[in-house]
């Protein structure tokens, strides 16, 4: 994947998943804490210097066993891939796993197995593609028709957030909002072409970070700021929240809103999907044309029974040959040499045959073997003592019976 990227994608920012990597390290580190620090190389920006020094006490914690150092070489030469300190300040857009395909994955087995064949399998993908296309097309009208609750103390900034991005985008950055309620800016510092912020928590001014503010003409025309979450994730960070509300703003620039996020990003491109919708519609706004002058036709054409008769023959004329264009179009006339062709085609794509796949073996329902002794007793009769029969299906208990019921019926009679 790495060489594929490198080649198709120049210039692209890559990395391994977090997920996977964590779970490779499970194989060669045992212990919890040393897990937890291997945790925190990955997930925390270090600087460089800070990461090597990280890494060292990692390392000496490792197991010294030639396969965790073979391992420790080679996820090393990969830092870059890897690494909170090489891969935070990069644009991810939030992403450190692969989660969204293997959820792609887990979605599209719902709809395929392995006996499908070849045809039933491509019409199970556009089913799916049919049913995920339908619940897009709910979540985006419910984003435009719907406005959601407004809840944090700066209004104008959560509902100019509301008007531009979609509801899901809308929640993770309504949190930014909120989270600039516990942030101050602490001081300002002017140039020629920006002015920097610094921006600390209320109860922890030592922890700082600084926003750069760039104004053209009266307008923002861009914000950066220290903790790069704004250029990774593309949305506005509390740090962004607390200084346009310092400044007091009341809307969100253009600069900090990204394209891709908003509601109106589907306008820039091209629909390409066809389907019957439009056609139906147009077919009903024809047959209601026709159907009110028609209508007035016939309605004129009754007054006189000679209209009515010519009315009705010029109905039952347009009517049968209507009919006969229909039934031209439901079958068309299919040339020979066309079908000849097909037939002499030599490649054809037939279904593929299914395939037994590797796994255990379907498990068979064993019975219990019965001893002698149950065997016995299941097959001897309980009156006559002899086998291939019980007490319900004896002949001899039978006979008896019946001979006992006649005498009983002798004595009555008598």
């Amino acid at each position: 994947m790495r060489e594929a990227i490198k080649s198709v994608l120049p210039g692209i920012a890559h990395r391994i998943c977090r997920w996977h990597m964590g779970e490779n390290a499970k194989k060669y580190i045992r212990n919890s804490e040393v897990m937890q620090m291997f945790h925190k190389l990955m997930s925390e920006a270090y600087t460089p210097e800070e990461f090597e020094n990280k890494w060292h006490k990692f390392e000496d914690k490792v197991s010294k066993r030639p396969q965790s150092r073979q391992w420790l070489q080679m996820i090393y030469a990969s830092k870059k891939l890897w690494a909170g300190a090489f891969v935070e300040k990069k644009m991810f857009l939030a992403m450190s796993t692969n989660q969204r395909s293997e959820s792609l994955n887990s979605k599209i087995r719902r709809y395929l197995n392995r006996k499908l064949t070849l045809s039933q399998t491509v019409q199970q993908v556009e089913r799916y593609l049919t049913d995920m296309r339908t619940k897009e097309a709910e979540k985006d009208c419910q984003s435009f028709q719907t406005e959601p609750v407004l809840t944090t103390p700066f209004y104008s900034i959560e509902k100019s957030a509301a008007s531009n991005y979609t509801y899901k985008v809308f929640v993770m950055v309504r949190e930014e909002i909120e989270k600039s309620n516990e942030l101050v800016v602490i001081g300002k510092a002017e140039s020629n072409a920006s002015s920097t912020y610094t921006v600390a928590p209320k109860g922890n001014l030592k922890s700082q970070v600084d926003v750069e503010c760039f104004v053209s003409e009266g307008n923002i025309e861009k914000l950066t700021c220290t903790c790069y979450k704004l250029e990774c994730e593309k949305i506005p960070y509390c740090h962004v929240f607390a200084v346009l509300i310092d400044l007091d703003i009341s809307f969100i620039p253009l600069c900090c809103i990204y394209e891709r996020w908003t509601k109106t990003t589907k306008s820039l491109f091209a629909s390409d999907r066809k389907g019957g919708d439009f056609e139906v519609s147009e077919q009903v706004q024809m047959c209601h044309e026709l159907t009110k002058l028609s209508t007035q036709v016939s309605y004129q054409a009754s007054k006189s029974s000679a209209e009515y008769a010519k009315t009705r023959e010029l109905l039952k004329e347009e009517q049968f040959r209507l009919n006969e264009v229909e039934k031209g179009i439901k079958k068309p006339k299919v040339e020979k040499d066309v079908v000849s062709s097909e037939k002499k085609s030599p490649h054809q794509i037939k279904n593929l045959k299914p395939v037994v796949t590797k796994g255990a073996p379907k498990k068979k329902k064993y019975e219990r073997m019965k001893s002698s002794l149950e065997e016995r007793r299941k097959n001897k009769c309980g009156h006559c003592g002899m086998l291939g029969h019980n007490r319900q299906r004896c002949q001899l208990l039978k006979a008896e019976n019946d001979a006992t019921s006649n005498i009983e019926k002798l004595h009555e009679l008598s």
